[in-house]
């Protein structure tokens, strides 16, 4: 594929506007078809085609959902997606989400995903005129990830209970929000929102050993045993 001019440029990672050439052309509709890349997604129960990618991309005209494709910096093909959905302008609220191909060829980053979250984090904030960014994460399963994501200014906000299935398998999912002061607090306490590969591994290696989630859930459990007499 010929490498498009970035959306958003990013050290580790651009973010391009998906076309048909992509359906097309590129790995992105069987992603959706990998078990072990959905396995924490609502995808993966029925099988995905062509068609039914591009009449993803065909709706994200005129919708409440802006969507970018990941490539690795300066490179064309794609290793995932990010996006926001649900985007309300008279409330300044979306949800983001991302999807990585788990089985891609294409070497990059650890910190590719992280990255590509901070990209679409100050798009949100800064562009679009947001005020809050709210976030889940099946828990406990992917708690490490969300404990990455608090650098970026997502706090955990609650536990919703059995929220995700899969199968026969049920777990929680924690809320995770992150409003427009943090990011601020977090953008002018740095030299920019997303500091570089190696002020981003400096504090992740600082991160509390203990999640916020796992702070929050520990809580709420406790309060509920005293509440409720769970």
């Amino acid at each position: 594929m010929t490498p498009l001019r970035p959306f958003l440029r990013g050290e580790n990672v651009d973010l391009v506007v998906p076309t048909p050439e992509h359906v097309a052309s590129s790995t992105w509709p069987d992603w959706f078809n990998s078990q072990h890349t959905s396995r924490y997604l609502v995808h993966g129960v029925f099988s995905n085609s062509r068609e039914d990618q591009q009449s993803f991309l065909a709706g994200l005209k005129g919708s409440n959902r802006f969507a970018l494709l990941i490539t690795p910096a300066g490179q064309p093909d794609p290793i995932g997606v990010v996006s926001l959905s649900g985007i309300d302008f008279r409330q300044g609220t979306a949800a983001i989400a991302i999807v990585m191909d788990q089985e891609s060829e294409f070497s990059t980053s650890p910190l590719a995903s992280l990255e590509a979250m901070a990209l679409m984090t100050t798009h949100a904030f800064e562009v679009m005129g947001l005020r809050r960014i709210e976030a889940g994460q099946v828990y406990p399963a992917l708690q490490r990830w969300a404990r990455m994501l608090e650098l970026l200014g997502y706090r955990a906000e609650g536990i919703k209970r059995q929220a995700f299935q899969r199968g026969h398998q049920i777990s929680d999912v924690v809320v995770l929000g992150c409003i427009y002061e943090d990011y601020l607090r977090i953008r002018d306490g740095r030299t920019a929102f997303w500091p570089g590969n190696v002020e981003a591994r400096r504090l992740i290696a600082t991160l509390p050993r203990r999640s916020h989630a796992e702070a929050v859930e520990a809580a709420l459990r406790a309060v509920s045993a005293d509440y409720f007499g769970d």
